[in-house]
């Protein structure tokens, strides 16, 4: 009697069908093999997977010399498989893991150290080189913060001495605007709309909206609004 290939490895059969197949990275949130394997593992109990250990291994012995052309003949559920040898080592690695137990085994530790190495996180950059590009950073935006800073106060200095020629000196317009600057100066925060203006329109202000200064430095934003100057 002849069997069919999925007669022969049932559970190989059904984690292709079920796991990784057209589906595979959506189902995975991830086209990465481990992530892949991860999905399918969480889903086992240790009998299952001891089941699937043996069929990876007898499979994997019968077709070593074109395992991964074989493998995408057998068991084509639409997911193109480019490593095999790869794709074996991880999902033996991983059932090897779960399962726990003391092996000894050479190809059983390596295929473990596989997957240890694949799903670990990445390295995180070094202390010093992160404490470098914090400080870049952080001087880039002081650097800005300065020049809108001087950019806004030279706007507001002008706004009050039109109003202090248009209106006199100690109106309530002049007063408005000196109030402005006073607050632009100390680096308060004043109220402000909930809408905010690019940054890169602060020279393409209208001469006659009123401005509210308003910086907080953390956040690098600089909030306008607009507001009519107390009649004299």
């Amino acid at each position: 009697m002849t069997f069919s290939i999925a007669e022969r490895y049932p559970y190989i059969d059904a984690l292709m069908m079920g796991y990784i197949n057209q589906d595979a990275a959506v189902m995975a949130g991830s086209s990465r093999y481990e992530d892949m394997i991860q999905c399918y593992i969480n889903d086992m109990d240790d009998d299952e997977l001891a089941d699937v250990l043996e069929e990876l291994k007898a499979y994997q012995a019968e077709h070593s010399d074109s395992l991964t052309a074989d493998f995408m003949r057998d068991f084509s559920y639409g997911y193109a498989l480019k490593d095999a040898e790869r794709f074996f080592t991880l999902l033996k690695g991983a059932i090897l893991m779960k399962r726990g137990g003391n092996y000894t085994d050479e190809a059983e530790l390596e295929n473990m150290a596989e997957w240890e190495l694949a799903i670990r996180p990445p390295r995180a950059a070094s202390s010093s080189v992160e404490s470098e590009a914090k400080q870049d950073e952080q001087a880039l935006n002081e650097a800005q913060v300065d020049d809108l800073e001087e950019r806004i106060t030279e706007l507001l200095v002008s706004r009050a001495k039109l109003a202090e020629y248009a209106h006199g000196r100690g109106s309530r317009q002049h007063l408005f605007f000196l109030e402005m600057l006073a607050t632009a100066l100390d680096h308060e925060q004043v109220p402000a709309s909930e809408s905010e203006t690019p940054i890169a329109s602060l020279s393409s202000i209208a001469a006659g909206t009123q401005i509210i200064y308003g910086m907080a430095k953390d956040k690098h934003v600089i909030h306008f609004a607009t507001a009519n100057p107390p009649k004299k």
